[in-house]
């Protein structure tokens, strides 16, 4: 093989791998964008929820709500809108 074959050969390698690394940055920064903006949406209609229910008398302290919980009276049910981004939302019906 000539020397320009070889020069030519490692500069498509390393346009390659830059492209490959571009491309990886890109859906490592689209999955994080993803994961804030469903954060955002979730926080954001709790808030929503809360203000709702907090309007309709239907909302519980945190201490009201472990009295129940402590008395066993009524339902506790822990919701998981996400997989795997840690945003958990919980109901005590009473």
């Amino acid at each position: 093989m000539s020397e320009i074959a070889v020069k030519i050969g490692i500069w498509v390698l390393v346009i390659l791998v830059a492209l490959v690394g571009l491309y990886l940055a890109y859906v490592v920064l689209l999955f994080f964008c993803l994961g804030i903006y469903a954060g955002g949406v979730y926080r954001l209609s709790g808030l929503r929820v809360r203000r709702r229910m907090r309007l309709a008398g239907r909302f519980l302290t945190c201490t009201k709500a472990l009295e129940r919980i402590e008395d066993q009276q009524g339902t506790l049910i822990l919701e998981s809108p996400t997989l795997g981004w840690r945003i958990a939302r919980v109901w005590v019906d009473a």
